[in-house]
């Protein structure tokens, strides 16, 4: 009976048909020899349809870690989604859903600017305040690539001949105690940094903020410790970069660097997208004496505030051009300016808050602010050293004192506008694309697969792409003749 089928079927092609059947079976045949000629266990090599489906609650703690989605924490358990490094896990369409679906979904953009592949159920963009820069895995966080190691860094007599060593040593690898003397050892060599490009300043501070941000075990006085280390060398940024560039500006999206000279009356940092930014900006009308204005920018609630109620902080610094305090104090006026909806109903005050502790301010300056226009302006104030602000409601979320991680990380779900999320890298297979060879030409084959209705998150390369196509199809034959039909539809 099948076989008649076969045949009735294979009669109704033409030759170009039956070449392009012929080619199609002779792709096959190359995948399978292929593999017998070099079989591998390897997953990476092998494209699954049904991965990240388990649940994390059944897996030992050895596969917990390597599931890409999982974290161990006496049992294993879900990962934060920005933490995720298996997109499948956050699928949320077709046959093989995620493990995670329900709590996390696809980013909204792939990127190779960061590392995300999934974000809160409820959120519409990448959260900036927990990218997931591109991560190194070259180099060793105890030693420079020539070997000299980090300790010997920390207490050298001769630094200058080690500034270019300590650059190759990988922060993003360390752990809590490494970083540390990465840090000290970065501390130990400061002066020497203000000869090289502020790039090398940022990178340490920002994988380093990334590095305590992300490892949800350190809390207290040990990440209080490297955050003070962190702030130090940030500081001496600001004297590096005065003799820079005038007017200077670098975005790692949680963190943002801005300097400008005074006689520009103006600086602002913008983050986030269009549809949930904000802009700080901090104008002035005179100085006493030629200098600089610094900003550093950061996500707050990557450290445990509430930003729905609140902006991101700003670290704010103003020095002569030779390091020195102003004669006299700068009198500026803050404004905040947001594109998303208004963060609340009470009252609005720029906060002090401490950069170690991330402590606010018991009283803050009032605030002017029009919901119209949805921006906030303080009335003018002096500033003659470096503090650190942030505009905030009067009963704006705080975590402070509060236990990490749960803190830490607080879902913005409620303050987003829910919308259907747009997925990408997404390969339906219920109109898929396929690429063969013919002579020195790719034909296109455009099959409609009705067979099987499966997305794949992740998209693999093409050539995975093709040879898991041919896979399916030589099942679905297997499996139900008939489908033997779609054939007819090949088209160039």
């Amino acid at each position: 009976m099948v076989q008649s089928q076969i045949i009735q079927i294979l009669t109704k092609l033409n030759k170009y048909q039956h070449f392009m059947l012929a080619l199609l079976f002779f792709q096959i045949l190359k995948v399978n020899d292929m593999k017998k000629k070099f079989p591998t266990n390897s997953k990476e090599q092998e494209f699954d349809i049904n991965v990240a489906t388990s649940a994390c609650s059944s897996y030992s703690q050895a596969d917990c870690l390597n599931t890409g989605y999982c974290k161990w924490d006496t049992t294993c358990v879900n990962q934060d989604c920005y933490l995720v490094t298996e997109a499948s896990a956050c699928r949320t369409q077709g046959a093989f859903v995620g493990a995670l679906v329900g709590t996390c979904i696809p980013v909204d953009v792939y990127s190779l600017s960061y590392d995300n592949v999934c974000m809160d159920s409820g959120q519409t963009t990448v959260p900036y305040p927990f990218i997931r820069l591109p991560f190194d895995n070259s180099g060793s966080p105890t030693q420079a690539v020539t070997g000299y190691l980090v300790q010997n860094i920390m207490t050298t007599l001769t630094p200058s001949q080690y500034v270019q060593q300590l650059f190759t040593v990988n922060a993003q690898k360390a752990t809590s105690s490494q970083l540390s003397d990465i840090l000290d050892a970065y501390i130990h060599l400061i002066n020497l940094l203000l000869t090289q490009h502020p790039y090398y300043i940022e990178k340490i501070v920002v994988d380093s903020l990334q590095n305590i941000r992300d490892d949800v075990t350190l809390i207290g006085a040990p990440k209080q410790a490297l955050l003070t280390k962190v702030w130090t060398i940030a500081d001496q940024w600001r004297v590096r970069v005065k003799t820079f560039k005038s007017q200077y500006t670098s975005d790692y999206y949680f963190l943002q660097f801005a300097s400008t000279a005074l006689f520009r009356l103006q600086l602002a940092v913008v983050s986030g997208v269009s549809t949930n930014q904000e802009t700080i900006t901090a104008t002035w009308t005179s100085y006493s004496d030629n200098g600089y204005l610094s900003m550093i920018y950061m996500k707050m609630s990557q450290f445990g505030i509430y930003e729905s109620q609140a902006s991101g902080g700003v670290s704010i610094s103003v020095q002569k051009s030779d390091g020195s305090s102003l004669s006299t104090p700068l009198t500026i006026v803050l404004s905040w300016q947001w594109t998303n909806s208004y963060p609340g109903t009470n009252t609005v005050y720029l906060y002090q808050y401490n950069q170690v502790t991330f402590a606010l301010t018991a009283s803050g300056i009032a605030v002017t602010c029009v919901s119209a226009s949805k921006t906030c302006t303080t009335a003018s104030f002096q500033i003659s050293s470096n503090v650190a602000y942030q505009f905030s409601e009067v009963n704006a979320n705080s975590c402070v004192g509060k236990a990490q991680p749960y803190c830490r990380l607080i879902s913005f779900a409620l303050d987003f506008i829910k919308f259907k999320s747009i997925i990408f890298l997404f390969y339906q297979f219920t109109n898929c694309q396929s690429f063969l060879f013919d002579r020195n030409s790719l034909i296109l084959l455009k099959i409609n697969f009705k067979l099987m209705n499966i997305q794949i998150a992740n998209s693999p390369s093409a050539e995975i792409k093709k040879n898991l196509l041919f896979k399916i199809l030589w099942n679905g034959i297997k499996i139900n003749f008939q489908n033997i039909q779609l054939l007819m539809n090949l088209q160039l």
